[in-house]
């Protein structure tokens, strides 16, 4: 009777790591100081189930050819234009937004 509830309990944890959370390292000061270099965060993968990120969210992708997860903030959605002069992103929201 313990054997397949502790299958079942097992089997749960390993689904919810491979498809719905993900350890990240920060490795870059970019994320400061809301999360410093050498910082470890836990991402959720569901959220993003009924739709795209906004303004202000987390997210992680991997870059093309390298399997390594990178953590950024959205700054613009499509439409808005994007501009870095001397600090801050500065953010020019699309017509409406």
């Amino acid at each position: 009777m313990r054997w397949p509830a502790l299958l079942l309990v097992v089997g749960g944890v390993v689904a919810v790591r491979l498809f719905v959370l993900e350890p990240v390292t920060v490795v870059s000061g970019s994320m400061t100081p809301t999360l410093r270099p050498g910082a470890h965060v836990v991402t959720e993968s569901l959220s993003l189930l009924d739709g795209r990120p906004d303004r202000g969210d987390l997210v992680t992708f991997s870059s093309a050819g390298s399997r390594e997860l990178t953590l950024k903030r959205v700054t613009g959605l499509p439409g808005d234009t994007v501009a870095i002069r001397d600090g801050p992103a500065v953010r020019q929201p699309a017509s409406g937004g």
